[in-house]
């Protein structure tokens, strides 16, 4: 035993002082391997997200949470969001005056119905990625006023996109002192299919009262995409 004792000792001496004639090689040769490591990461998360759209329909329905809506069948990739104090995930929201948006933002990817297909937003394709916002209005104004559901939206991908209303959504209107709220989908299609945004801010512009809008247009930044793995839902 303290022969094996000693030749481990000799050894660690050995490569001590190996190191101590090579440290700037070692601090190269460690950083080459974090590089590399970290880009096989982000090359195996690029992979794996792209090869999602060539799965099929009821594949996808084995992997992920799923739902059949307006422009077809839905699957969630994740969530923009942060944990509230009660456990709950936290909306994002804007107010004008006594009109507040709030909104659930989702990574979404969607197979288009046929009737999807034929919309100009879409350009014929089969599937897309888009970051859906889940929303909902409440108003307590005393006066009449037009929302027109006006969204853009900037990711740390460079994409800056114009956000579509859902042809389902309520959102959309005049409002009334006796219309209290509305719900309804807002849509950021992202060009790429394969497009995973990490992050993202989205600004809301304003209601317009008698031809003015009602305040400034409202920027806000979501908590950073959770992936629907780790989603408690």
């Amino acid at each position: 035993m303290k022969k094996l004792y000693s030749f481990i000792l000799l050894l660690g001496l050995v490569l001590l002082l190996a190191a101590c004639g090579s440290d700037q090689a070692s601090d190269t040769t460690a950083q080459n391997s974090e590089d590399t490591n970290e880009l096989q990461e982000q090359t195996n998360e690029k992979t794996e997200d792209s090869e999602t759209s060539h799965l099929t329909t009821e594949q996808k329905m084995e992997v992920y949470e799923h739902t059949e809506d307006e422009f077809g069948d839905y699957f969630l990739l994740g969530a923009y969001t942060n944990k509230a104090g009660d456990g709950e995930y936290e909306p994002i929201s804007a107010t004008f005056d006594n009109f507040i948006i709030t909104a659930a933002p989702y990574l979404v990817e969607i197979d288009l119905n046929e009737e999807a297909k034929e919309l100009e937003q879409f350009s014929g394709k089969d599937t897309v990625r888009a970051i859906m916002l889940e929303t909902e209005s409440e108003n307590e104004n005393d006066y009449n006023f037009t929302y027109y559901g006006k969204a853009t939206a900037v990711t740390d991908t460079g994409e800056e996109l114009t956000g579509l209303i859902g042809p389902d959504s309520e959102l959309v209107k005049d409002y009334t002192t006796d219309e209290y709220g509305e719900y309804g989908y807002i849509y950021f299609i992202l060009e790429d299919a394969g497009s995973k945004p990490k992050q993202l801010e989205i600004t809301f512009e304003p209601p317009v009262r008698d031809g003015e809008p009602v305040g400034e247009a409202q920027t806000v930044t979501p908590g950073e995409l959770i992936s629907e793995e780790n989603l408690d839902i």
